[in-house]
């Protein structure tokens, strides 16, 4: 056999495994894409930060559950507010909405943009900023009413 043979199989298999990595990547991928579309994930916080804040790592299951019919949220919050809270055990991100509004837009490498406005609640949160990266990693932006933005860093599942 001639090398030029022999470099021509080489090439060919190296393109062979090349694209099957590719596929098993845009796999799994669309797992993340699938849930978000299907409004069928939860987002679990492993850290939190806002401006006044330093990055805190959390150890409790804080969560936000979102399904086709509700958003249930608990979150901690350790930052400022605009206003007095009535009851200081009420100091978290706790709250179910039953009407939002669900914002997708689908970026390059499967990164997901999701923007959740609840409609029905009106005294915590206003909008839900999420970035959702292909391998599940989540950044989630809290725009509160009352309450300085808040951060958490975390991962999707289902």
């Amino acid at each position: 056999m001639s090398n030029n043979y022999i470099s021509k199989l080489v090439v060919f298999f190296a393109s062979i495994l090349f694209c099957i990595g590719s596929i098993e990547a845009q796999e799994a991928d669309s797992a993340y894409a699938i849930m978000v579309k299907q409004k069928d994930f939860t987002f679990t916080a492993l850290t939190y930060s806002s401006s006044s804040t330093n990055n805190k790592q959390l150890y409790d299951n804080y969560t936000i559950k979102v399904t086709k019919d509700s958003i249930i949220g608990n979150l901690p919050y350790y930052g400022n507010s605009y206003t007095p809270q009535i009851n200081v055990t009420d100091g978290g991100i706790s709250f179910t909405s039953l009407k939002f509004d669900y914002t997708i837009v689908e970026k390059k490498k499967g990164k997901i943009l999701l923007t959740i406005n609840p409609k029905d609640e009106r005294t915590i949160i206003k909008e839900l900023f999420m970035t959702i990266f292909s391998n599940g990693r989540t950044e989630l932006n809290v725009l509160s009413r009352n309450r300085e933005p808040t951060s958490f860093s975390g991962y999707i599942s289902q």
